[in-house]
């Protein structure tokens, strides 16, 4: 007979710092691979998030102590449910600042799933914490934990007696490993594209010598991450406000997650350098049997641009992952881009296509049960228009560049 399942809750980074050691055996054990949750990089996310996010960090452990082993960890974070249906909610956390967390997995021990989300769901009817509404956002199509979901919440058609749901999903991006390098670039690349590229690296070539390296062919490892940190704020990501340096005290904290991931074997930084001059540089986390994207950065100025540093730097790192001598390659099999739907460079690189879920799951004697079906809807307006107003912005920006380029060249 199964043992019971204990819940606690964490409320701050530092208790969730108590329950570090737990974590870390836990994380060596998973279900389904997430490093945004893993300890090493969860708890500094947690601290910098700590005055934006409210947290409810549930722990599950086996027995009916708290000190047994850890079973599962499920973050939440205290807000509303979606900003065209503002109801409380706890929602799969996942960092405001996008350093981590694209997908929302939790961390949940091999062959628990079912037990694990079957406690969720009682821990939601029950618990006076609950809001009566949680809200399962990014979880990862075809997982143990995603299927677990569904059989709790019969989306075979036999509803759940107690709970109700609401499920929209959303495409995302996959590298997987295929026979060599050459095969995968074939499938995503025309011929014409392929020469297209090919005529690019000749060019960037043209600028002085081109050198690629990991972090295994370097010696100074922190210098390589602050050149990686600068290059992404001199970007568009600094002019927009969205860089790591453009939000005080984050960059050391940053940093120094980048630097545990490399002591834990974690990282794979590639950077691009023409005649000693950093012009892209690639992050990845590494949780064998696949990886995750966590930034990807070039150099804007037009010498480099045109050249496209960041797509040939994303197509060595395709080459790298079939290769079992790199860091982004030893026992690798798939990269997740953790990337948006909407990404033109991951549509366009991607192998496969995958789902990402979303369940939001109230218990039928909340209020909130009545608003829940309208969520779909008023989903796809508000995206609709969201579309609407991004072209209106990229039409506007083209239309200013064109403008000050005519003012700016030189007289004939």
């Amino acid at each position: 007979m199964a043992q019971p399942i204990t819940v606690t809750v964490a409320c701050t980074a530092d208790d969730l710092a108590a329950h570090a050691d737990a974590l870390e055996d836990l994380a060596r054990d998973l279900e389904v691979q997430n490093p945004s949750y893993e300890p090493w990089l969860a708890i500094p996310l947690a601290r910098l998030c700590a005055s934006r996010q409210r947290f409810v960090f549930l722990l599950m452990h086996e027995g009916d102590q708290p000190g047994h082993r850890l079973l599962a960890f499920f973050p939440f974070e205290r807000g509303i449910f979606h900003r065209v249906a503002p109801l409380p909610s706890l929602r799969l956390w996942k960092d405001p600042f996008n350093y981590a967390g694209h997908r929302c997995d939790p961390l949940v021990r091999t062959g628990a799933a079912d037990r694990c989300v079957a406690r969720l769901f009682d821990w939601l009817r029950s618990d006076p914490a609950s809001p009566g509404l949680i809200d399962l956002r990014r979880l990862t199509g075809g997982t143990g934990i995603t299927r677990a979901v569904e059989r709790h919440l019969g989306t075979d058609g036999t509803p759940h007696p107690t709970l109700y749901h609401v499920h929209t999903s959303e495409e995302s991006h996959l590298y997987r490993r295929q026979s060599d390098a050459d095969a995968y670039l074939n499938t995503v690349f025309s011929t014409s594209e392929r020469q297209t590229l090919r005529r690019k690296a000749r060019r960037l070539q043209d600028l002085g010598p081109v050198e690629i390296r990991d972090v295994d062919e370097v010696e100074d490892v922190g210098a390589v991450i602050d050149g990686f940190l600068d290059l992404e704020a001199r970007g568009w990501k600094g002019q927009e406000g969205v860089a790591v340096e453009k939000h005080p005290g984050h960059r050391p904290a940053v940093k120094s997650i980048l630097e545990e991931a490399h002591r834990r074997g974690r990282l794979s930084l590639l950077t691009m350098r023409v005649d000693g001059h950093l012009v892209a540089a690639r992050c990845v986390f590494l949780a064998a049997p696949g990886s995750f994207l966590f930034k990807l950065t070039y150099d804007e100025d037009e010498r480099y641009a045109r050249r496209s540093p960041g797509l040939l730097l994303e197509i060595e790192g395709i080459r790298r992952l079939h290769r079992d001598d790199t860091p982004s390659g030893a026992g690798i099999a798939w990269m997740d881009t953790w990337g948006s739907a909407r990404s033109k460079l991951f549509n366009h690189t991607r192998s496969d296509g995958f789902l990402i879920h979303r369940y939001a799951v109230a218990d039928r004697r909340a209020a909130v049960v009545w608003l829940l079906p309208l969520f779909p809807a008023a989903r796809t307006v508000a995206r609709g228009l969201e579309a609407r107003w991004r072209t209106a912005r990229e039409r506007t920006a083209a239309w200013l560049a064109a403008a000050r380029r005519a003012t700016t060249a030189p007289a004939k």
